[in-house]
């Protein structure tokens, strides 16, 4: 295994430990803001609350003090009338008709105050139930699941990355070693082809040699025959 395979695993290792590192810094993030932004919709909410609440108390105060009055002029006026109607000897079914209207029209005036708080009532009721549920679908939307550091496929991704780039290497060794020997295997046929050649060339230089020495004894046969002719010219 060559260094550079070995360098390679190494940087996807730590790819896929600084990859996990980064999903737990992001989910801690996103737990960090989930929870301000809860913090001030809780605030958002308890000042929504109490603002409601200050205005039913100065609403129910208002008419408290509006009712009040109303029922202190009405006996001021009942009041005012008895009298002056004493003063002017006026007859008492007269009298009494007049503080009769003003009695029903005070208790008209307090019905329509009473209806009117219970209105406003209702309609705080409303808003508050309005604000309740508009504050629960607020806290459902910030604090959506927060997504976990995904252990297993980062382990799962990093261990495939290193496996395919350990085979590539072992494959990169296998072909270097493949090469390897065909270079050798060439080599040999060179060496052999090399050997094969001289040989030839010895066989060659031997066949030169032999065809010289054959060369010669003829010579010397001719020679030897040339001699014994004349010396057989000369016996005669």
């Amino acid at each position: 295994m060559c260094d550079l395979t070995m360098a390679m695993m190494g940087i996807q290792a730590a790819q896929g430990v600084a990859s996990i590192s980064a999903q737990q810094q992001q989910a801690e993030a996103q737990e960090a803001a989930q929870s301000a932004a809860s913090v001030r919709e809780m605030q958002r909410q308890q000042m929504t609350m109490r603002s409601e609440r200050m205005q039913q108390s100065q609403e129910e105060t208002s008419m408290a003090q509006e009712a009040l009055k109303a029922q202190r002029e009405s006996e001021a006026s009942v009041s005012t009338g008895t009298v002056a109607a004493e003063s002017v000897n006026v007859a008492g079914t007269s009298v009494g008709l007049g503080l009769q209207d003003l009695a029903r029209s005070n208790a008209d005036y307090q019905s329509a105050l009473a209806l009117q708080a219970r209105l406003n009532d209702s309609s705080r009721r409303l808003g508050l139930a309005n604000a309740g549920e508009q504050y629960v679908t607020n806290m459902i939307g910030i604090n959506q699941p927060i997504a976990q550091p995904d252990y297993l496929g980062t382990i799962l991704g990093t261990a495939g990355s290193m496996m395919g780039t350990y085979q590539q290497g072992k494959l990169y060794d296998m072909q270097t070693d493949n090469a390897n020997l065909s270079r050798g295997v060439m080599r040999g046929q060179e060496t052999a082809a090399e050997k094969a050649y001289r040989i030839n060339q010895e066989r060659v230089n031997n066949l030169g040699k032999q065809k010289t020495a054959a060369g010669i004894r003829t010579a010397t046969t001719q020679t030897n025959r040339a001699i014994f002719g004349i010396q057989r010219k000369a016996t005669n």
